[in-house]
């Protein structure tokens, strides 16, 4: 008897602790991703974060990102929208962004940490990408690796086309450098080395709303599984060290070169969360009709609640003619 009912209280405790565990990575658990998309039942919303940290000035003291603080929303935003709404477009004409508040800011330069950060954050919902037929929704999400190509100016600073408006002239006399016998320079976009010659028109091609990277279809992305959690999450493949790279090595020993890199810097993740009841194929989200992992979650928890029951109760009416039957085969070896 003792058996059986451990075995059944240990059933029950690890069914309550897996949905207290469940619940407990959902709350506490944030987004470590620049480009987010969350899908739910008749909405998709988007949130971009982008935080570009600029150290060229260490080298070249009179380059710096201008100070500057700003929010874009409501009518305030209009061209801003415009520009997002032409690059989704072309991903699919029937996409539509809506709502979209964008807030960007540049801190001052620290000769402490030598790094100047531009961060810009966008929030926007995207309609029109949907249809439902008999209960059932499939969302394309293909229009996630959209590239804005026009200027999106704030404040005078242009956030978009950055490199051609911001950064080709600091490019070009990066691209003057000569090196000697104890140092040398490099040059990288994107991670991938570059001649000088050809170096400030590639940094004049730098644009952080173009989201290309991102053309991997979801389904080919990573997913975390947590059981019974109310979400899926889907993670793109990781990308390299973005923007351009400056790299000067000094060589006074042989066997011992040191390199200090310099220039303008990001990263970019993509996370899409979904309701569990999706599935996913190439860029096309299926969502099933809603509350049926609710119910699938409570008739698992009522099932074992009741098979654990279920066996207690046979334990307790199944001990007495044991210990009947123990009791007199005692007395008969006596």
């Amino acid at each position: 008897m003792e058996v059986r009912l451990t075995f059944a209280g240990l059933l029950l405790l690890v069914l309550v602790l897996a949905v207290l565990m469940t619940r407990a990575t959902v709350a506490t658990s944030s987004p470590s991703s620049d480009f987010s998309i969350v899908v739910a039942p008749g909405t998709i919303s988007v949130g971009i974060t982008l935080n570009i940290r600029q150290n060229l000035t260490a080298f070249r003291s009179s380059f710096s990102f201008p100070l500057f603080q700003a929010v874009l929303e409501g009518s305030n935003a209009t061209l801003a929208t415009q520009s997002l709404q032409s690059a989704v477009a072309s991903k699919n004409p029937l996409a539509r962004i809506e709502g979209l508040r964008l807030d960007a800011q540049t801190t001052p330069w620290s000769n402490m940490t030598s790094m100047q950060w531009l961060n810009v954050t966008m929030n926007f919902n995207v309609s029109g990408v949907s249809s439902t037929g008999g209960g059932v929704s499939h969302i394309d999400l293909s229009w996630k690796s959209f590239a804005a190509s026009s200027d999106l100016a704030v404040n005078g600073f242009e956030l978009n086309n950055i490199g051609a408006r911001d950064l080709q002239a600091i490019a070009h006399d990066l691209a003057q450098q000569k090196g000697n016998a104890v140092i040398a320079f490099s040059y990288r976009i994107d991670g991938i080395p570059v001649n000088a010659a050809f170096f400030p028109d590639v940094v004049a091609r730098i644009s952080p709303m173009n989201f290309s990277r991102l053309a991997t279809p979801v389904a080919q992305w990573k997913q975390a599984y947590v059981p019974l959690a109310p979400t899926l999450v889907w993670t793109s493949p990781p990308t390299p060290l973005l923007g351009l790279t400056f790299v000067r090595t000094i060589t006074e020993e042989p066997t011992n070169p040191v390199s200090t890199y310099f220039g303008v810097f990001y990263t970019l993740q993509g996370e899409i969360t979904l309701p569990t009841t999706a599935s996913v194929s190439g860029d096309t989200v299926t969502l099933a009709p809603n509350g049926l992992p609710e119910t699938l979650m409570g008739i698992t928890i009522i099932s074992s609640i009741v098979i654990g029951s279920g066996a207690l109760i046979y334990e307790r009416r199944l001990s007495p003619s044991k210990a009947k039957g123990y009791m007199g085969r005692k007395k008969a070896k006596r």
